[in-house]
């Protein structure tokens, strides 16, 4: 073969590999860039899934907000306190002041807790707590309106409220006992509704179990005779 020839198929050679060279090198940039391509619309295509199921649960949505709302500051601002919690510091003073003034009588005292418990510390549950257990023991037995206007106030929290009302079944007599849960029963609140219920129940089963038990010899029965 001449010298020629030679030299032709060597460029031939190297103009081949040259091509395969730069077909390689477009394909590769092309699969690169196809990469970068998914990795950026997979993020946007992750928020629009999210978004969908979010619009798509509505009533969910809105019963969540709900309790946010049920469950706010002011409920779990009294659950973390109890009774034995300590009244706030500059509320020690006013209070005792009401508890310990000798020139009220018992019926001014009431009335000074009841106004403190609805007016000047409606904002705060340990006081208001603080009032109605001893207006639970304050007040007179046949006072049944003052009963049920504490018991029903929303000024006052629920829970303050049900503590005053388990502490007055505790103590007072069943007559006023029973007209107050009977007529928390008729209140629109479901949770006075179900306490009253369940207190007045409670009671019931008490004075069935009661009335089950023999009754104690009689004190006034003669001695039988010795033999």
């Amino acid at each position: 073969m001449s010298l020629v020839s030679r030299r032709a198929f060597f460029w031939v050679g190297v103009l081949n590999a040259i091509l395969l060279a730069l077909l390689c090198f477009i394909l590769l940039k092309k699969n690169n860039g196809a990469t970068n391509g998914q990795k950026n619309i997979a993020p946007e295509k992750e928020q629009c899934t999210d978004q969908t199921s979010s619009d798509d649960h509505p009533i969910a949505n809105r019963k969540n907000d709900l309790e946010a709302v049920v469950s706010g500051p002011q409920a779990s601002a009294f659950e973390e306190q109890s009774t034995t919690d300590p009244l706030p510091l500059e509320w020690e003073d006013p209070v005792i002041a009401v508890l310990n003034n000798s020139y009220q009588d018992g019926e001014e005292r009431n009335k000074a807790l009841i106004r403190m418990a609805l007016q000047t510390a409606r904002h705060v549950p340990r006081v208001q707590q603080e009032c109605l257990m001893h207006l639970a023991y304050g007040l007179k037995d046949d006072n049944y309106e003052t009963f049920l206007k504490l018991s029903t106030d929303i000024s006052i929290p629920i829970g303050v409220r049900l503590k005053f009302i388990d502490e007055v079944f505790s103590i007072r007599p069943k007559e006023l006992t029973k007209w107050l849960g009977q007529s928390l029963r008729m209140t629109s609140d479901p949770a006075l509704i179900s306490h009253a219920q369940d207190l007045l129940k409670k009671q019931e089963e008490s004075d069935l179990f009661y009335k089950s038990q023999p009754e104690p010899p009689s004190q006034d029965t003669e001695a039988l005779p010795a033999r």
